[in-house]
């Protein structure tokens, strides 16, 4: 494989989702996603750093045409109002590293219109 193919990858899936969010939708619109949509959900543990863009993506641009956005990859819970989305994560994390304190068994977001 060569290098570029990833970024090609990624590229076009960003286009998808911005496309499909462009699509007028009579409701709430919910985004679940691998990646965090945005830097703001970096590991606090770790900051912001080379790395971080492993985690994290920097589609903000995207967040206003979204009401909840939910994600994951990160082992560090999240619950913040961004460019008017709810960005939402609640992981699991590994015990070893006592990241599963802040996990919450029953929690739900409710969505409204």
């Amino acid at each position: 494989m060569k290098p570029w193919y990833p970024r090609k990858d990624r590229s076009r899936n960003n286009s998808r989702l911005t496309q499909a969010l462009s699509e007028p939708f009579a409701g709430p619109t919910v985004v679940i996603t691998h990646f965090a949509p945005s830097l703001k959900s970096a590991d606090p543990r770790y900051g912001l750093t080379p790395g971080t863009a492993g985690f994290c993506n920097a589609l903000d641009h995207l967040l206003p045409k979204a009401n909840v956005w939910m994600h994951g990859h990160l082992h560090c819970a999240h619950d913040y109002v961004h460019e008017g989305c709810r960005v939402v994560a609640n992981p699991l994390g590994y015990a070893r590293k006592n990241e599963q304190l802040a996990f919450e068994t029953r929690k739900t977001w409710r969505v409204g219109t």
